[in-house]
């Protein structure tokens, strides 16, 4: 609850003032607005409602001409339109029961969320510009009262003398674009609805949870117990010091991004040099998993025993020259088992404690070093990895090795409906490309059916995407004659196939439909 004065832009028409006090019940907002005495009406105002996330939402509060001394009631909508709330009881219960404002009077429609720009009345939204924010100076070519935006960058700016400059701590909602479900994403990870969280990690230091709440990820796993599930509620920037998990009595833990969330984990030294380690764990577990994180600066450092590993919707910073994911237990003991899956990681490489190395709908990209370095058995399923690739059994499916792959058993595993690189050594093969004519044409070339694709920085939307000037061996090589690598699943292939032979079905005689990617 909470209660405040509101000074009126128009003293001589209103008054000097109203009343007004918020609440929220049931998770409905609502807001009383009562005239100070004398007050003949209630103006239209704006005024701005900040959440237990940090967020922040603009709301419109309607004009009320000849108001009783008892005021008004209104419902807060998300968007920060209001609504009178019914004065009849029950109409009042089954609008908190159902949550919705349907039937409702409409107080004041929202005109937008908007940052108010000081000395400007009425309130006014920025201008949303298009700009190429390669370089900060570049803010100086913004008018006032514009916003400018370089999407491909994924940048914005403020023009200089911006008073909202001088505010800061600024949010950006956001939905991140790629070619699929790959790596850290905010879209719907399929999290179980009955595992609730038990700590939760949230940047303002508060969240809408009974479990216990910290700022820091170092502090909520310092914390937690044995079977717990440390959750990070929002998509906030977190830098921090190597997180170590040394404690024997935490034998499973769960670490992962809440619903509809993205978090950004750095660990970076000072001087901006990655970290020796981000996560790394030094006593025996039975079982660890991460979901829905974005680490960027060390490795994820595993020097102990942890028989079930798993790593869901993660991204591993693929930087150049950096092993982003170690395990390091060489026991053969051991008989460890990793899953990672729907990742996007730089290189790996695991001991002989590791007994099975399992990627699926995954992107491993070691720019030039080694992508996989396994002392045993490694399984893909729809990888594309960039880096040679080194396991004592190899077992692949419908994956795009993009460098030489060296297996040391090759009477075991198999490699099936893969493209891979001339000069690798492989277990038996069934429908990989290139197949022994085209090795054979080949001969004397460096390479053969090299792949193309749209783009190899990590972070642009089209990365690791085939292009459309690819070899269509590439493109039709999986089983279900799509293309290879992490989008396998997606079918691009067989659906745009599929398009044009109904558009040979459907168009006019003498006409040709021309398909146009839509960036």
């Amino acid at each position: 609850h909470q209660k405040a004065a509101l000074t009126l832009a128009d003293p001589a028409r209103y008054g000097n003032a109203i009343q007004f006090q918020a609440a929220v019940d049931r998770n409905l907002l609502s807001i009383s607005l009562k005239p100070a005495a004398g007050i003949l009406s209630i103006p239209p105002a704006e005024m701005i409602v900040t959440n237990r996330a940090g967020q922040s939402m603009l709301v419109y509060l309607p004009e009320i001409v000849n108001s009783t001394p008892a005021g008004a009631n209104v419902f807060v909508a998300v968007d920060g339109a209001t609504y009178f709330v019914p004065s009849d009881p029950v109409v009042l219960l089954a609008v908190q029961n159902q949550r919705s404002f349907t039937g409702l009077v409409l107080a004041r429609g929202a005109a937008g969320q908007a940052l108010p720009i000081s000395g400007v009345w009425p309130l006014q939204q920025r201008r949303p510009v298009a700009i190429n924010l390669c370089s900060p100076l570049r803010s100086a070519l913004l008018a006032p009262g514009e916003l400018g935006i370089d999407p491909e960058l994924g940048r914005f700016a403020l023009p200089p003398g911006d008073p909202a400059l001088a505010v800061g701590k600024f949010t950006v909602d956001y939905v991140e674009a790629f070619s699929g479900q790959v790596g850290a994403l905010n879209y719907d990870r399929q999290l179980d609805p009955a595992a609730h969280a038990n700590r939760v990690v949230a940047q303002s230091g508060d969240a809408d949870t009974t479990a216990p709440v910290v700022s820091s990820l170092g502090d909520a796993i310092a914390a937690a117990r044995d079977g717990e599930i440390v959750e990070i509620a929002d998509s906030a920037t977190y830098s921090s010091s190597p997180i170590v998990m040394a404690n024997a009595a935490v034998k499973s833990l769960t670490i992962r991004a809440a619903a509809g969330q993205r978090p950004c984990l750095l660990f970076y030294q000072a001087s901006g040099v990655p970290s020796a380690s981000s996560i790394s764990v030094t006593t025996p577990m039975t079982s660890l998993s991460l979901n829905g994180l974005l680490l960027s600066g060390g490795p994820i450092l595993i020097a102990s025993l942890v028989e079930r590993f798993s790593l869901t919707a993660c991204s591993l910073d693929p930087e150049p020259g950096i092993v982003v994911f170690n395990a390091t237990d060489a026991a053969l003991t051991s008989r460890a088992a990793y899953v990672l899956s729907g990742c996007v990681t730089g290189g790996i490489k695991t001991a002989s404690g590791v007994s099975q190395l399992t990627l699926a709908d995954s992107i491993v990209d070691a720019k030039k070093g080694a992508a996989i370095d396994a002392s045993r058995n490694v399984q893909l399923e729809r990888v594309t990895a960039f880096g040679t690739i080194a396991a004592n059994i190899l077992t692949a499916s419908e994956c795009l090795l993009n460098d030489v792959a060296t297996v040391e058993d090759r009477q075991s595993g198999c490699v099936r409906f893969t493209r891979f690189e001339a000069g690798s050594v492989l277990p038996r093969r069934y429908r990989c490309i290139p197949n022994d004519d085209q090795l054979l044409l080949c001969a004397k070339k460096a390479r053969c059916l090299v792949p193309v694709f749209h783009s190899r920085r990590f972070a642009r939307p089209d990365y690791a995407q085939l292009a459309a000037a690819c070899a269509f061996e590439v493109l039709s090589a999986s089983e279900s004659a799509a293309e290879v690598g992490a989008f396998a699943s997606g079918l691009n292939t067989v659906r745009l196939q599929n398009l044009r032979t109904k558009l040979q079905e459907f168009m006019p005689v003498g006409l040709t439909a021309v398909l146009i990617a839509d960036a």
